[in-house]
């Protein structure tokens, strides 16, 4: 076995041995994660454009679900340019389609008719025979063809 590979075991196998310590160590008392969240979810809502927009479809999207979990921010505007741009977003389904059947749920609105696109339906024509949600198979990928699907 080389050098180089034995050392990385080793380095593993040390950090799996204290993975368990680290999991159940209280947090530090000097970081306050809900002012942490609601000054970043803050900042995100300062770069929201007129048209509710955060540069693209992709980006606005992730961004609603941020601003819906850190709460106090109303993504109605951002919502309503997703749906806008649902055809083209989310024409070919996968993940694509399965983020913004994310959205559609979390903001109460109907991921069979986002826009004029039925997302669940644009996600189920766009899993492959193996499973793969879209035209490759990645993990956030297809998290976010479950995730639609499960929402929806």
């Amino acid at each position: 076995m080389s050098r180089t590979l034995s050392l990385a075991l080793a380095s593993v196998a040390s950090l799996a041995l204290l993975a368990p310590t680290a999991i159940a160590a209280p947090a530090p008392t000097d970081v306050n994660e809900p002012d942490a969240a609601a000054a970043a979810a803050a900042y995100v809502a300062t770069k929201v454009a007129e048209d509710g927009s955060l540069g693209d479809p992709g980006l606005t999207a992730d961004a609603v679900l941020a601003l819906l979990a850190a709460g106090g921010h109303s993504t109605d505007a951002m919502t309503d340019y997703l749906e806008t741009r649902a055809g083209d977003y989310a024409g070919s389904g996968g993940p694509a389609a399965g983020k913004l059947a994310l959205v559609a749920a979390a903001t109460g609105r109907d991921a069979t008719s986002f826009g004029g696109v039925d997302l669940v339906a644009k996600i189920n024509e766009s899993v492959q025979a193996d499973g793969t949600c879209g035209s490759w198979g990645y993990a956030l990928g297809q998290a976010l063809c479950i995730l639609g699907l499960e929402r929806a």
